[in-house]
């Protein structure tokens, strides 16, 4: 124990949940406190802090109907979100070219990475879908990589996988240094719980039985660092020695949170004000209170306590109404010994006032709407607040700007990841650490974001050419529109996309192209091709090389179709006049 530099009674410590991280507290809830919304659980603190004097019957009453509303919410965000990986300039690129003879292709980085990672098919996968989820919740969750052939023969490559803490399991954690991690934190009476030690030398896993704590195996990985590192996200503090971060996306809580409480009292105030109420004119006499002679009383007798107590069944009124689904036989009222007169009808449905109820729903709708504009995303929102005039308005910057912000953890994230697993898998038969970064994949933070639906861009475009806005930024949309739209059919996509970036008179109309052809502002060369872009560059990709061409290769050769097309014309037209001649 003496490299961990930790003692054994300072680990039991550790494992029996006496000492922790710094910030350990701090961590935990803000990790709860977004899993209650991603995960859709019930926000019992939310409830508990808005109507902390509720009887213990409402309070389940709210647990079992409760719906978790917030839930798609933040799912429309991650979805949103990883589309990160569909950016035109995401990739990983490994320097296959670099790679020593020494090292077989199927036990390059490159290979295990992308078809023989033991988890989700592959290394991207995992890294967008299950590190991804577990980053956005848990900016202070840390990944372990470890070997999954531990007992690997020398000649065999190791296989490094990861293990993801959340900030619950995460007991402590000093960057590079040490990491101390519970990997059963549901074991409530702490039986059987399992621990793992990891620093720059060696893994250890812990098993706590009725002897005590007990080293299950140790495994020396000789890597020289920690193989593990914290997920990350935006700084929030220091507390001590322990920075503290926090998600990108808890700006959205606040907002979350009150959607989550309004909804749980609009539940309560649907029963009460929606939901059928009927009353009836107590017209039967209760014969459970009547005595002897017949007549009710309103009172019954307690032969326990030997007294006489109000009746349960007409609570003292001594009349009781009949049931709805027998007739009703009304009584005349005995108006002289003071009984009131019956009412006509006898029986009817409560008056209830439901403005409560929408303004609550707006009020919901709202906290929604404000929670996806405090990340930017408020295009997001299925129900915009038309009511207001408010707008699904979007600030690219501003969007671009977050999004760029979760991009670089990702890479982060994705570059921690390789150089662990390159180190794992090539320090022996490489010995030198620059030759082994030297193998090390490119992997740059993508600037251009694929976010905003085709819907909302073709309602931008519409706007855009209503103000009569420059051509060039119309094209640039609508070539933006294009390549979203065609996503997933890229031959149609791509055959678009170039269409319009050589399109000599892009977004320009016919009666403007028409006028400026007639005051010779433009050749008759780009007018042709601009009357035929498309055909013409369909015809020109059946040449592989036409699309990977430089411009101006491309342009030379629409040109030269185009001639060729006037040619054509002027031919047509002579011979059409010669024809009219004769």
């Amino acid at each position: 124990m003496e490299k961990n530099d930790i003692s054994i009674s300072e680990l039991e410590e550790y494992f029996d949940g006496k000492s922790h991280r710094t910030g350990y507290k701090k961590c935990v809830k803000m990790y709860e406190d977004l899993k209650v919304h991603a995960d859709g659980e019930f926000p019992e603190h939310l409830i508990h802090e808005r109507r902390p004097n509720e009887s213990a019957r409402i309070q389940k009453y709210r647990r079992d109907v409760y719906k978790a509303i917030t839930k798609a919410v933040v799912q429309r965000v991650l979805t949103s979100l990883t589309k990160i990986r569909r950016s035109v300039d995401w990739g990983i690129i490994h320097p296959i070219e670099k790679y020593p003879e020494s090292i077989p292709p199927a036990e390059r980085l490159s290979y295990y990475t992308e078809k023989a990672f033991p988890m989700i098919e592959n290394f991207e996968n995992w890294l967008f879908t299950v590190a991804f989820r577990n980053y956005i919740l848990d900016a202070n969750g840390v990944v372990l990589w470890l070997p999954y052939n531990r007992d690997a023969a020398e000649n065999e490559y190791l296989q490094p996988v990861p293990m993801i803490f959340n900030s619950p399991s995460v007991l402590q954690y000093k960057p590079d240094e040490l990491l101390i991690a519970k990997i059963d934190c549901t074991d409530k009476d702490k039986r059987n719980q399992k621990f793992i030690l990891a620093d720059r030398e060696r893994i250890q896993k812990w098993k706590r039985n009725d002897a005590g704590y007990q080293m299950v195996w140790e495994y020396e990985h000789q890597l020289g660092v920690l193989p593990a590192f914290v997920m990350g996200g935006m700084y929030r503090e220091n507390i001590g020695y322990d920075i503290i971060r926090e998600s990108r996306i808890s700006p959205m809580l606040e907002r979350l949170d009150e959607a989550a409480r309004e909804y749980s009292d609009m539940q309560a105030e649907v029963v009460q004000h929606i939901h059928s109420e009927r009353w009836q004119w107590a017209t039967q006499n209760c014969t459970k209170c009547a005595n002897d002679a017949g007549v009710s009383t309103g009172f019954i007798n307690d032969d326990k306590n030997k007294k006489k107590i109000t009746c349960p069944s007409c609570n003292g009124a001594r009349t009781v109404a009949g049931s709805p689904y027998v007739n009703m036989v009304v009584r005349p009222s005995k108006e002289s010994m003071g009984e009131q007169s019956a009412p006509i009808p006898p029986a009817g449905y409560i008056t209830k006032d439901t403005n409560i109820v929408e303004i609550q729903d707006r009020r919901i709708d709202e906290h929604i709407y404000k929670a996806l504009s405090a990340i930017n995303m408020q295009f997001l929102d299925q129900t915009p607040l038309n009511t207001s005039g408010k707008a699904k308005e979007v600030d690219r910057d501003e969007l671009n700007n977050f999004v760029f912000g979760v991009a670089h953890d990702m890479v982060r994230i994705a570059k921690l990841s390789m150089r662990i697993m390159g180190e794992y898998r090539h320090n022996v038969i490489i010995k030198d650490a620059a030759s082994r970064m030297e193998l090390q994949p490119d992997i740059r933070v993508p600037q251009k974001f694929d976010l905003l639906s085709s819907s909302y861009l073709a309602d931008e475009i519409a706007a855009a050419k209503s103000a009569k806005m420059n051509p060039v930024v119309i094209a640039a949309l609508e070539r933006e529109f294009a390549a979203k739209k065609f996503y997933n059919d890229p031959a149609v996509r791509d055959m678009l996309v170039l269409a319009m970036e050589l399109d000599p008179l892009a977004a320009i109309t016919e009666d403007d192209k028409m006028l400026r052809k007639a005051n010779k502002g433009i050749t008759e060369i780009d007018y042709i091709i601009s009357s035929n872009i498309t055909e013409m560059v369909r015809d020109a990709m059946v040449d592989e090389k036409f699309q990977t061409s430089a411009r101006a290769e491309q342009l030379a050769i629409l040109r030269s179709m185009a001639d060729a097309k006037r040619k054509t014309i002027n031919a047509a037209v002579i011979e059409i006049a010669e024809n009219t001649d004769a």
